[in-house]
């Protein structure tokens, strides 16, 4: 009878043993099973959180999947939707450092005040142009009226073609001194000036004399008018 006990007690013992063991294998993978499920759970928050700033940021600026271009198709109305989601978009309170600059007041501002500066410019102008045409006589050629008689006003034409004709004859008598100084000059500078090798003293000696002679040649013109 002590045997047969003892070796039921034995086996009783190791059955225990296997039973703790495996409640102990039991509670380390049911440990497990919940690290990964909160592991999981985790990730799955992070992605949740993307997920949420990414349809932040397409409720901000929309996006249309690309279709097909037809030939016919310039694009234009691609370029106006995305043209309107630039502008009915919302700026955050971090973005506002850069807005979109026809909404900048400061632009706006700088832009006035440049309007008004082109405005006193403009009103100056015309207050100058008033000052100089105050003495200006815009009738050159006279005509007649309560002042002036008819043979007035001819004895004013005579004189006035008398004084072209005069000009005429002073402008033809200066183009024909220019023409007579530069060939006498350059006659003489082959013949008398050939001995002076200096270039820069001969163009001085050259100059000299021209003007010498060119002087004396526009007063004789002008004592022959």
């Amino acid at each position: 009878m002590t045997k047969s006990s003892t070796k039921a007690e034995d086996h009783l013992s190791e059955q225990e043993k296997i039973v703790e063991i495996e409640a102990a294998e039991n509670e380390s993978i049911e440990s497990d099973e919940v690290h990964s499920l909160e592991a999981d759970a985790e990730d799955e928050d992070e992605e949740d959180e993307k997920s949420a700033e990414e349809s932040e940021d397409d409720d901000e600026f929309p996006l249309k999947k690309k279709a097909k271009r037809s030939k016919h198709d310039d694009g234009s109305a691609d370029f106006s939707s995305a043209v309107n989601a630039i502008l009915s978009s919302h700026l955050k309170a971090y973005d506002r450092k850069d807005p979109i600059m026809a909404r900048n007041k400061k632009v706006l501002r700088k832009n006035e005040a440049d309007k008004l500066e082109q405005r006193a410019k403009r009103a100056l102008l015309v207050e100058k142009k008033k000052q100089l045409n105050k003495a200006r006589k815009r009738e050159i050629i006279p005509t007649v009226s309560d002042e002036l008689s008819g043979e007035e006003i001819r004895n004013i034409l005579e004189k006035e073609a008398a004084l072209r004709k005069i000009a005429r004859k002073g402008v033809v008598k200066l183009f024909n001194a220019i023409l007579s100084t530069q060939v006498t000059t350059a006659k003489q500078a082959e013949s008398g000036l050939g001995d002076i090798r200096n270039k820069e003293e001969r163009e001085q000696l050259i100059t000299e004399v021209s003007k010498e002679k060119f002087l004396d040649m526009v007063k004789s013109a002008a004592e022959e008018v």
